[in-house]
């Protein structure tokens, strides 16, 4: 790893791993998940998202990922590409009528989550409606995601 930023996201994500890692129990979609990360650190230090696209996908691995899809109250499904309300102690979305959330995820930023913990489960992302790749989310939407993960691995997760 060429840089500092590149060794500090590489110890975020070796610190998450090691919360949510079964104690003697190999899991090796965790180490797959590492070593991509490392690779892509490698290969270009400033990857926006890339310990957030890891920390998705290694809480998709264990089970421990946030509930997008649905409010984790009622279960109503916001449209697609709607803004939702996100309650990290809650464990996820949370619609206005169940009481909303404190971190505002748009659409674009709800969807790329979700793909990442798509990964994690060993399914492909979905393709947009043109069958073209998921684009890349912007850097509001991106930090608006990793408030979301950092929230959630800190109520979720053992230190």
């Amino acid at each position: 790893l060429g840089s500092l930023e590149a060794m500090r996201e590489a110890g975020r994500a070796l610190e998450l791993v090691r919360g949510v890692a079964p104690q003697r129990e190999p899991e090796p979609r965790l180490l797959d998940a590492v070593e991509s990360l490392l690779a892509e650190l490698d290969a270009d230090a400033h990857s926006p998202g890339a310990y957030a696209r890891m920390g998705l996908r290694t809480l998709a691995i264990v089970g421990l990922a946030p509930r997008l899809s649905s409010c984790v109250s009622c279960g109503r499904s916001p449209e697609v590409g709607q803004a939702s309300l996100f309650d990290p102690g809650r464990g996820g979305i949370v619609c206005r009528a169940c009481g909303g959330g404190p971190i505002r995820l748009s659409g674009r930023a709800r969807a790329w989550m979700m793909e990442g913990m798509l990964e994690g489960q060993g399914e492909v992302a979905p393709m947009e409606d043109d069958g073209s790749a998921p684009a890349a989310i912007g850097r509001a939407d991106l930090s608006d995601v990793e408030s979301a993960l950092d929230a959630f691995v800190k109520r979720h997760v053992r230190s």
